[in-house]
């Protein structure tokens, strides 16, 4: 649970910079699957890194900005164009969360005009975190 506020500004036509701030609540737990004696038994052979994550609920807080670049010929209902941002996310201890990291995503998005009125649509993304 949590929400998120924003603020952008067109720099030229199509190149919009952004900055937000997100704060959620997350909970994780561990927990198994299936059903019988060992429902709900975690096999740490079959999940060796989950000992690493915290477990409860945990704040995350965090800053983000974006650099868009957007050309699409129509925003809701783009037939030709790309959109594509880059965006870096930090959630530093400063900020009151209990879960530090530093995210970073490159986004790209395009559209092609087909036959009858289709579009093709297809989208990459590349993140480190």
């Amino acid at each position: 649970m949590g929400g998120s506020l924003g603020l952008g500004y067109h720099l030229w036509d199509d190149l919009i910079a952004s900055i937000g701030y997100t704060r959620e609540w997350v909970e994780a737990s561990p927990g198994g699957t299936g059903t019988g004696p060992n429902a709900g038994v975690i096999n740490t052979n079959t999940t060796p890194l989950f000992g690493r994550f915290r477990t409860g609920t945990q704040i995350t807080s965090a800053v983000r900005f974006t650099l868009a670049w957007d050309r699409r010929d129509n925003r809701l209902f783009p037939t030709k164009g790309f959109y594509q941002f880059a965006s870096a996310e930090f959630a530093p201890d400063f900020l009151g969360g209990d879960l530090n990291y530093a995210r970073y995503t490159l986004f790209s998005r395009f559209y092609f005009p087909l036959p009858l009125g289709a579009v093709l649509k297809t989208n990459v993304t590349l993140g480190y975190i």
